[in-house]
């Protein structure tokens, strides 16, 4: 579909991976079989859809913002996917990440507006129904989670982005600890208007990586070792939208940068580039990745085609090899 881009990449197996996204209208979902990717019917008109998440061939989920302005989920039971019922609080809200430890144990975040700023939104699901979970809002502006990793019912991360004072925007991470979400101090960047975290990614919960932007063009990775958030350098002025990670010594990022979508590989030590196909004349966008193992990930986004005209969805596989 034209002006179409993928935002999100989830997988319960090889042969049973999930991208949803949109055309800022419209939900897209495609799903890989193991031999082909294919577009699968979603049953709203109006949506978009940011978060995906599968758990086995007939237990998936993908979030976003219905045509209303309210949080949206969907359910793919096998067969179909049919529209769930969340909680929508506020003036407006979205979901813009989902994951889970199961399928009974998964959490959607995202943002809802109300007359006092705009509120950092965490929804659970239990196996049986949908539930608002309050978030540690440190600003009284304004709070967003892009993110969210389980690795654990009692050890789930969210990061986002905060507005600290006016027009300052600082990265954000939350920890659910079986009790409460509670906002952990991180190695701050440079004070700017557009610093944020985008995505999450855990190995461990001694080993967390934390990806986004900073400055408005500088990547920023972070990493938790079980005690505190530290930066680490990142090559080229670029922003990075997703991560996965594998092993302590083996993460893969992605984003966005100058004509080409951008990729860089944790060894154990720094976060070089890695090379991707130039699909296109202009700006190309990796927003997610998910790794089925160091030599099979997948990474989807948007890029503008050779002959011009509207985005188009993109798809990239990686055997893990880094040149």
């Amino acid at each position: 579909m034209p002006g179409t881009s993928l935002e999100d990449v989830g997988a319960a197996s090889a042969s049973d991976i999930w991208a949803v996204g949109g055309d800022g209208l419209h939900p897209v979902i495609e799903h890989y079989d193991g031999d082909s990717w294919g577009v699968v019917a979603s049953p709203q008109v109006f949506a978009s859809l940011y978060g995906v998440r599968a758990f086995s061939s007939d237990d998936a989920w993908a979030v976003g913002v219905g045509g209303l302005g309210k949080a949206f989920a969907e359910h793919w039971d096998g067969t179909r996917w049919s529209v769930v019922d969340v909680p929508a609080p506020g003036g407006d809200s979205s979901l813009l990440a989902i994951d889970g430890t199961s399928g009974s144990d998964i959490w959607a975040v995202g943002r809802y507006t109300t007359d006092q700023g705009i509120k950092g939104l965490a929804e659970h699901y239990d196996g049986s129904s949908w539930t608002v979970v309050p978030m540690d809002d440190v600003s009284p502006l304004l709070n967003i989670m892009h993110g969210v990793e389980t690795i654990a019912p009692d050890d789930v991360w969210a990061v986002g982005t905060q507005e600290i004072s006016f027009d300052v925007n600082q990265p954000l991470a939350e920890h659910w600890d079986g009790t409460a979400w509670t906002a952990e101090p991180i190695d701050l960047p440079p004070a700017d208007n557009t610093n944020s975290f985008e995505d999450v990614s855990a190995y461990s919960p001694t080993d967390v990586w934390a990806v986004g932007t900073y400055g408005d063009s500088f990547p920023l990775m972070e990493h938790w070792d079980g005690t505190n958030w530290k930066r680490s350098p990142a090559p080229v002025q670029h922003i990075a939208w997703g991560v996965a990670a594998i092993s302590d010594t083996n993460a893969w990022a992605g984003g966005s940068g100058e004509f080409r979508a951008t990729s860089w590989h944790w060894n154990g030590h720094s976060w070089p580039l890695v090379g991707t196909p130039r699909v296109g004349p202009a700006a190309a966008v990796i927003a997610d990745l998910v790794a089925l193992s160091k030599r099979n990930i997948w990474a989807v986004g948007s890029y503008n085609p050779p002959q011009g005209g509207e985005l188009q969805p993109l798809i990239l596989h990686s055997r893990g090899d880094c040149r």
